[in-house]
C-alpha cells in the first residue's frame, strides 16, 4: 500500500526569506527516501511506497515547522497535510503530474480540509476511513497545541533520539526536555503512531 502526502506551509509569507529557505531545506531532508516535489514555493507532494511510515513523516514535517513559533508566535507556522493511502501505485516519474489512486485521495482530502484543520487521512477502503479520520483528528488536535519549544523537543524525539540525547542537542537539561515532552503529549503521540500502524496492518494497508 502506497501513501501520498500533500502539504503546504501555513503562513509561509510571514517567514523571513532565510528562515523559509532553512525550513524548506529541513523538509526536503525529511522527505529524502521518498519521491517528492515542491511547487508554488511552499507546497509539496511526496510518494511513499510503504504507508507504514507516513504518519511519522507528517509529525516530523509539522514539528519542524512549529519549532519556528518560538520566534514567530505560538500557533502561527505549521504545515497542512493530507495522506492518501491506496494500493497499486508505482513510484511516478513526476510527482506533480501523477494521477494514481493515492494521489487523487491525497489531493481531494487536502482540498476538503476545513479552516483550522491541518491533517486528514483517507484510504480506498471505506471501512478503514472512520478510524483513520478519528486518528487524524486527535493527532491534529495534539499537534495544534504544541508550543514552539515543545515542537522542537518532539521533532528530535521523532528521530529516535533518547531524551538525554535531545537535551545535548538542544542545550537543555534532561529535566526540561522531560517536561516539554510530557507537556507536548509525546506519550500520546507515540501511542497514536502505534495505533496508526495497527490500523495499517488490520486493514492490510501496508
Amino acid at each position: 500500500m502506497a501513501a501520498v502526502l500533500t502539504a503546504d506551509i501555513v503562513h509561509s509569507t510571514r517567514l523571513r526569506t532565510e528562515d523559509l529557505r532553512a525550513l524548506l531545506a529541513t523538509e526536503a531532508g525529511l522527505l529524502a527516501g521518498t519521491r517528492f516535489e515542491f511547487y508554488r514555493g511552499d507546497s509539496f507532494q511526496a510518494f511513499l511506497p510503504d504507508a507504514g511510515g507516513a504518519l511519522r513523516l507528517v509529525l516530523a514535517v509539522r514539528t519542524a515547522a512549529r519549532r519556528l513559533n518560538q520566534e514567530y508566535g505560538e500557533g502561527l507556522i505549521d504545515v497542512r497535510c493530507a495522506l492518501g493511502l491506496a494500493p497499486g501505485d508505482a513510484a511516478p516519474e513526476r510527482v506533480r503530474t501523477a494521477s494514481g489512486p493515492a494521489f487523487l485521495l491525497s489531493g481531494r482530502s487536502f482540498d476538503a480540509l476545513a479552516e483550522g484543520e491541518r491533517l486528514a487521512i483517507a484510504s480506498e477502503l471505506e471501512e478503514a476511513n472512520l478510524p483513520l479520520s478519528l486518528l487524524a483528528r486527535f493527532t491534529d488536535h495534539l499537534l495544534r497545541q504544541l508550543t514552539g519549544r515543545q515542537a522542537a523537543v518532539i521533532f528530535e524525539l521523532l528521530g529516535n533520539r533518547s531524551q538525554q540525547d535531545v537535551a545535548r542537542v538542544l542545550g537543555k537539561s534532561p529535566a526540561t526536555i522531560s517536561q516539554h515532552a510530557h507537556a507536548g503529549a509525546w506519550p500520546e503521540l507515540e501511542r497514536l503512531l502505534r495505533d496508526y500502524n495497527t490500523l495499517i496492518d488490520r486493514y492490510a494497508l501496508s
